[in-house]
């Protein structure tokens, strides 16, 4: 979730590039990018120095700005990931999960699909793309042993194992 930024708050500025070579830019006070570049001889330029000074550009408001969209943008992402496993949740107390979960046991004969060795206890989603409506083909049954290991760092939001939009095997 970033933020377009406006740029209704502008400033400008004197910047000081690595070659010792100074610009006069106006530059965003809230997110920080230079927008425009002026010479030293333009009237803004000429008046911003007789109205008290022109201050140095501030290289930090870039990155600061950049820092709070990242934080928002996991915040967004976080609150969705709580709200799907809430409603994930939900879905696996319900009736249909309860039929086609039994479906999908009787179909592989309590068999773990993983090992080929114990008895299936449970049933696992190859992926998440379709949850509340399901292809039966995109479910297997597992022991509890063998569920543990398959989704140990599993990332139910996005969909699989590692966070890819392709099953991993």
């Amino acid at each position: 979730m970033t933020t377009k930024c406006e740029h209704s708050r502008t400033e400008l500025r004197e910047r000081t590039y690595s070659n010792g070579s100074k610009h006069y830019v106006e530059q965003c006070l809230r997110c920080g990018h230079a927008l425009r570049s002026y010479a030293k001889d333009s009237p803004e330029s000429q008046a911003a120095r007789t109205n008290g000074g022109i201050p140095q550009y501030d290289e930090f408001l870039q990155l600061i700005f950049e820092r709070s969209q990242q934080q928002a943008a996991l915040e967004q992402r976080e609150a969705e990931h709580t709200q799907w496993l809430d409603e994930y949740s939900e879905y696996l107390h319900s009736p249909h999960w309860r039929r086609l979960r039994a479906a999908v046991l009787k179909r592989d004969n309590h068999l773990c699909q993983a090992c080929l060795r114990r008895r299936a206890t449970e049933v696992h989603h190859l992926t998440y793309e379709h949850v509340g409506d399901e292809f039966a083909f995109e479910l297997i049954s597992v022991c509890h042993t063998c569920h543990t290991r398959i989704t140990e760092g599993q990332d139910h939001g996005t969909g699989h194992i590692d966070g890819s939009t392709e099953i991993p095997f």
